[in-house]
């Protein structure tokens, strides 16, 4: 459906946000983790607008936390996106530290 994030893997600890090339990034996170013993919910960000933000807080309250993992402009990507829906539906789960590796322009 249009708006609503695919989920790849279904998980209770924390979320895994990504898209594109770097959800190759992502798949290999979600793996790391899930052999320390952590639940990786992993959803494929396939599209940036519209998106559906209720079902969008929906799946990201199923778990305790939210990763985004990007190879683009940090500015204005996902990372952005998933702090404007949290901060509308659930401001008292903001707690960001963004670290941001190869923002840079060639």
């Amino acid at each position: 459906k249009v708006g609503r994030w695919p989920v790849i893997r279904e998980g209770t600890d924390v979320t895994l946000v990504s898209m594109g090339a770097a959800m190759r990034v992502a798949l290999e996170g979600a793996d790391l983790l899930t052999q320390q013993g952590i639940s990786v919910q992993l959803l494929n960000a396939s599209w940036l607008k519209p998106v559906d933000e209720e079902f969008i807080v929906e799946l990201i309250s199923k778990t305790k936390g939210v990763v985004t993992i990007e190879d683009h402009n940090v500015k204005g990507g996902i990372g952005t996106l998933v702090c404007e829906i949290l901060s509308k539906h659930h401001p008292e789960r903001m707690l960001l530290d963004q670290k941001r590796y190869f923002d840079f322009f060639f």
